[in-house]
């Protein structure tokens, strides 16, 4: 008796159909039961860039704060940056107001410090009498003048009149005929400061006075006669003179 040990088709049919059918369910209950294995991968990808939105979200959070913390200390900075721009605005302002005040109290005391070193040309110099017959208790009168600076000296009336204080030099020069007495004054405001004889028996002649006087602006100096009328001498060779010269101012 032969045995047949290859299934016939008849077997096989219902073999693959229950393979296939197997097959099918599997599948079905994969979809069914929702297994998605790429899916997955994806989700996690999506978490991760989720994660780090969130991690530069929270970067930007901190950066921010340190840039408003920075803008804060710039803005402080101004701040006081600007306070001490006024403070230096006030102290230059007032170191050019001091400064101006210094100037003009140094312009000042220059002006004085000139006044009293420049020392102003007051000199006179007259000569020749208007009259040489002389009455005693006059002035003697020197018409001609030839220097006048400062216009102290009076031709008309004979007085010199101080036009700044100072010390002056004051002379004195007179020609008297012979056998004649001059008896003269040196006046200043109607008080003699300084008396003299001048006289020549045999010969005309002349004589020469000075005297040192610190005087105040606004003093009257003249010469006059004394004791007696006199006859003084004047000629081309022979000049009455008075002069007043400023040797120092003050």
């Amino acid at each position: 008796m032969i045995h047949n040990y290859f299934p016939t088709v008849t077997q096989i049919l219902p073999e693959m159909y229950v393979f296939t059918l197997s097959l099918f369910v599997i599948l079905v209950i994969q979809q069914i039961s929702g297994f998605k294995e790429p899916e997955c991968s994806r989700y996690h990808y999506e978490e991760q860039i989720l994660e780090r939105v969130v991690r530069m979200g929270m970067e930007l959070e901190y950066q921010k704060k340190d840039v408003t913390n920075i803008l804060e200390t710039v803005a402080a900075k101004l701040n006081t940056f600007s306070n001490e721009l006024q403070v230096l605005k006030r102290e230059n302002k007032e170191l050019k107001s001091n400064l101006k005040d210094e100037v003009q109290i140094s312009i000042s005391d220059l002006e004085k410090v000139k006044e009293k070193t420049v020392l102003p040309l007051v000199f006179f110099n007259s000569k020749n009498v208007a009259d040489t017959s002389i009455k005693t208790g006059h002035t003697i009168v020197f018409t001609e003048t030839l220097v006048n600076d400062g216009n102290g000296y009076d031709n008309t009336t004979g007085i010199f009149t101080t036009p700044v204080d100072g010390t002056y030099l004051v002379s004195l020069h007179m020609c008297v005929k012979n056998k004649q007495n001059l008896y003269y004054g040196l006046v200043i405001d109607g008080k003699d400061t300084l008396r003299g004889e001048m006289y020549e028996y045999r010969a005309y002649s002349c004589n020469s006075v000075q005297q040192l006087l610190t005087l105040k602006v606004g003093k009257r100096v003249w010469i006059q006669v004394y004791v007696k009328d006199v006859d003084l001498l004047q000629s081309g060779s022979h000049w009455n003179m008075f002069s007043a010269l400023l040797l120092n101012k003050g």
